[in-house]
């Protein structure tokens, strides 16, 4: 086994450096005539086409309902000039500001039209706008579309040599694996970019990638303070008060989630105050409103209310639709504070249309569950089931742990139909509830009151027998590394049968393309020399393991002899080519190593565990390939 794998390791990597070779100046001439087909219509740009597609990108972020203005006008000019590539930049300009005022339909329409003017045309701007529609899918709650895309984009953009773009996209990327739950793929993602932007010394980019990579660290539980420094080195080096603002105000959010409120509230006031210093008015309003539900959750309304006048006064820099309706949520409470019933009632509404036109549902819950609790205050209870019965439908759809949704709905619900005359009723069954509730608390510590006097009877009494099982768990130590060390031969077997197999695709896969090069060759020699070649080819072709699968088979098999007996007497339903994908999968295998192996395609990978986790009856926190691996003799 170790000399069949040494002979193919020589075979691949020379078969690779050819291919490497090649590759490389296929790469350049790409590169060469993308970069210079667009160059050329960039010096036909006109002067005022030049001009309002610079402001529409100025004002992208301040004032977005400005940027709207001025990309159409640069699109109908672009489109009077019939210069298309700029028409699908002033699309894009247009989808961007538009998704930033909470008119996502309208932007993916724009986006998608950017995207069709400029398709097999000019690759550069194609990347640009599928990037930016990438981008709107992610935030529209579907990363794994994004994925794809935004990989894409990335390529493109490489070979086109605009560096500032493509990290933008790897940024991207790796929000979308964070978002989609692939945090191992984010960080990896965003480590890369952090060294792409140290390499460029673009700090602007080295902000975002530590600043994303101290988010999926607190998601998985890992402690983002070792980031802390490198991104307040980046923030400063880059001269960007938003970026200190930012830095402070993330680094308040991390102390805040760990309870640490004195650092929490130390770090939003020094982002306040650089934004005060710089007259950073829409960062004054979204750090004031961060502040405000820091003491709302501290109870200290009149302090969270002198910080909540600070927004109110810049209500017109709050414009990022989640943060609107942050804004109109807070406002609720103070409106219901001062008796304002009416307002406040309006103001929770319309704060929950904002989010659902932006699709952010978990805010939708929150402000539905608050805006059910309000309308029970007010007596009104047939909106406070109503409001309930949505963070049930929304809970749902999103598999959040609903907690007493079915106690809530049904209290709602009775209310309404009972109201006043049945209003005593209600009282006595949760009187009579409550009865039960304590009755039960004191079963509950009677019976372990019982328990641990009967474990102190049985410790005094019952030495021997304690000793009895100290044996038994010695024993059972000992099976145990046992076990253990016969899985871990197992895995190391089944890792050499996986290698083995990998290893004989590669050669496959990269032996066709030298022959069909070699035979390209040959057809434009001389014929003495295209008969060698043709020779050549034909030696390398009759080289080429045809029987892979058999051989894995037989491998398999003598390794992991009762697998299929196992898994076929579990799963019956299961065909001939389910049991060779689940032995593949058996092995652990990634989705990229079970791409080159069986010849699919990344997206059938995921279809195909999809499937077989469907036929299993897996539940979706239970890893298919340790599920499978149990079949397996060591695993039993």
């Amino acid at each position: 086994m170790k000399n069949i794998t040494i002979f193919v390791t020589i075979i691949r990597n020379k078969i690779l450096k050819t291919y490497s070779i090649l590759s490389f100046v296929l790469l350049i001439l790409i590169r060469g005539a993308s970069v210079f087909s667009q160059n050329i219509v960039s010096k036909e740009l006109t002067h005022d086409e030049a001009e309002l597609i610079n402001k529409a990108t100025t004002l992208l972020d301040v004032n977005p309902s400005e940027s709207i203005i001025y990309s159409r006008k640069a699109y109908l000019q672009a489109q009077i000039d019939g210069d298309t590539l700029q028409m699908s930049e002033a699309l894009r300009l247009y989808a961007k500001a538009s998704y930033s005022i909470n008119n996502p339909d309208s932007a993916k329409g724009a986006v998608l039209k950017s995207i069709e003017l400029v398709k097999n045309v000019y690759a550069c701007q194609y990347a640009l706008s599928l990037m930016t529609y990438a981008d709107f899918l992610r935030l529209g709650g579907e990363p794994l579309k994004s994925i794809g895309m935004l990989k894409q984009s990335a390529q493109i953009l490489f070979v086109c040599g605009s560096v500032d773009n493509f990290m933008n996209a790897l940024y991207l990327l790796g929000q979308s694996y964070d978002m989609a739950g692939f945090e191992t793929e984010a960080i990896n993602t965003q480590n890369a970019l952090l060294r792409l932007a140290k390499a460029h010394n673009n700090y602007f980019y080295q902000f975002k990638a530590t600043n994303s990579l101290l988010i999926v660290f607190m998601k998985v539980g890992k402690s983002p303070i070792e980031l802390f420094e490198q991104m307040m080195f980046a923030a400063n080096k880059s001269e960007d008060p938003d970026l200190q603002t930012s830095a402070w105000n993330n680094m308040a959010n991390y102390y805040a989630s760990i309870g640490e409120t004195d650092n929490s509230l130390f770090c939003y006031k020094n982002a306040l105050d650089i934004a005060m210093k710089y007259d950073d008015n829409e960062n004054i309003a979204l750090i004031s409103l961060n502040l405000v539900l820091y003491y709302v959750r501290h109870n200290e309304m009149e302090t969270a209310e002198v910080y909540f006048e600070n927004a109110q006064v810049r209500e017109n820099y709050i414009v990022h639709f989640t943060w609107r309706s942050i804004y109109l949520g807070l406002k609720a409470r103070f409106s219901e504070r001062h008796g304002d019933m009416d307002l406040a009632a309006k103001e929770l509404i319309e704060a929950i249309e904002i989010n659902k036109n932006g699709h952010n549902y978990p805010n939708m819950i929150s402000l539905c569950r608050y805006t059910a609790s309000f309308f029970s205050r007010t007596g009104d209870f047939e909106k406070a089931y109503y409001y309930m019965q949505q963070v049930a439908d929304l809970s749902d759809s999103l598999y959040i742990l609903k907690g007493s949704k079915d106690e809530n709905n049904l209290y709602y619900k009775v209310l309404l139909d009972l109201e006043k005359e049945k209003a005593q009723t209600i009282f006595l069954k949760n009187e009579n509830l409550e009865k039960n509730r304590k009755i039960s608390y004191l079963l509950l510590i009677s019976a372990l009151i019982m328990m641990i006097l009967g474990g102190v009877v049985m410790y005094f009494l019952s030495n021997r027998f304690r000793q009895r099982i100290l044996n038994a768990e010695q024993q059972k130590e000992t099976l145990l590394a046992a076990r253990i060390r016969l899985s871990n031969e197992l895995k190391e077997k089944n890792k050499e049968i996986a290698s083995f197999v990998l290893n004989q695709v590669m050669v496959n896969e990269h032996s066709n393309d030298v022959i069909a090069q070699l035979r390209q060759i040959g057809q434009r020699c001389p014929k003495d020399v295209q008969k060698k070649l043709f020779e050549q080819a034909g030696v390398l072709a009759s080289t080429q393991n045809k029987n892979i699968w058999k051989e894995f088979d037989h491998y398999f098999r003598q390794v992991n002899p009762d697998f299929f007996l196992h898994l076929t007497s579990t799963h019956p339903d299961l065909t001939s080519r389910d049991l060779r994908y689940c032995a593949l999968l058996s092995l652990q295998l990634s989705s990229k190593e079970m791409a080159m192996i069986t010849g699919m395609t990344l997206q059938s990978i995921h279809v195909l565990r999809s499937r077989l986790r469907q036929k299993l009856s897996i539940e979706k926190d239970e890893d298919l390939g340790v599920y499978l691996s149990r079949f397996s003799s060591g695993n039993e």
